[in-house]
């Protein structure tokens, strides 16, 4: 949705830098073996909105490294795998890997098993010289390794037993696509897309691991901020899970642009709903003619006209 922004109010911009801002490591609440960064950028002179007015908050530029593992703990690391009677709970350490290193570390994790690596069709074999094994859905590593994915979003797996089984889909290490900007201080509202959890933008991953990411939006979206007053932004990166990510010290810069509209009234809020023309009707009253009024001298035709 555009808004109308023809206000008087003169349109803020906001560098922020991480060299200035207040970076804190938090836990996260939901996944305690996560941590990440919280960043606090405190205004010198805080914004205000002028009465009458909202304010709406875009972000306009980013840049960012990348340096967001494509293996994390607690994200998609686990692969369970019953072998016989024996079940092998296997955690990758959270990393950088690619189709080499992570096969790998897998085949020194089993015992009697191993993964091997086509690489014209760019899948997984699991092979066992000795009792028959299935992988376990709940194995959250199914993404990367190329399994299918169930319509409650779990992946499936073989449900009889087998001595090999290769993956249906290709082996995907490209890790994290996209990452979310929050403002946590602000409540947010996105006429566009209905609950935003307070993110002002998704930011695509567009340079290899190690390198910088620089994001401008081929389109700004605009969100109305419920506050009047601004004195500082405390901000966080997801990812594509929803789950904070931890930039450790590393510099990122962002470009946010504060305008203003005007507030709507509550009629201009309900033009073209039925309500709207409802009320319009009851305060249209007709004209009263004159009891004086003669229709018939005034008829046209016979004044000649």
């Amino acid at each position: 949705m555009s808004y109308i922004l023809d206000t008087e109010v003169q349109t803020r911009v906001i560098f922020l830098d991480s060299i200035n801002a207040e970076s804190i490591m938090e836990q996260d609440i939901t996944y305690p073996n996560i941590c990440y960064n919280s960043y606090k950028w405190y205004l010198n002179i805080p914004i205000t909105c002028p009465f009458g007015y909202s304010m709406i908050i875009s972000l306009i530029d980013a840049q960012f490294p990348n340096i967001f593992y494509n293996i994390r703990d607690g994200v998609n690391n686990y692969l369970h795998i019953l072998f016989g009677s024996t079940n092998y709970d296997i955690y990758v350490p959270t990393g950088q890997y690619n189709i080499e290193t992570l096969c790998s570390y897998i085949n020194s994790q089993l015992s009697g098993m191993s993964v091997t690596i086509n690489y014209v069709t760019y899948t997984l074999t699991f092979s066992s010289t000795g009792a028959s094994f299935r992988i376990y859905g709940d194995s959250t590593i199914g993404g990367v390794i190329g399994l299918n994915r169930n319509s409650n979003n779990t992946f499936q797996t073989s449900i009889s037993f087998a001595n090999t089984l290769t993956m249906p889909c290709q082996f995907n290490l490209s890790g994290t696509p996209y990452i979310f900007v929050k403002i946590l201080n602000q409540t947010l509202e996105s006429l566009d897309s209905g609950d935003n959890n307070n993110s002002i933008s998704r930011l695509d991953i567009n340079a290899p691991y190690g390198h910088v990411c620089f994001f401008r939006p081929p389109t700004i979206e605009q969100y109305i901020i419920h506050g009047r007053t601004i004195e500082m932004f405390n901000i966080i990166f997801t990812d594509h899970h929803n789950i904070p990510l931890c930039l450790k010290s590393s510099a990122i810069q962002l470009t946010l642009r504060i305008q203003y509209i005007r507030t709507p009234s509550v009629e201009d809020t309900q033009i073209g709903t039925i309500m709207n023309t409802l009320a319009r009707n009851e305060k249209l009253v007709p004209y009263p003619i004159p009891e004086s009024y003669d229709l018939e001298s005034e008829d046209p035709k016979k004044l000649g006209l």
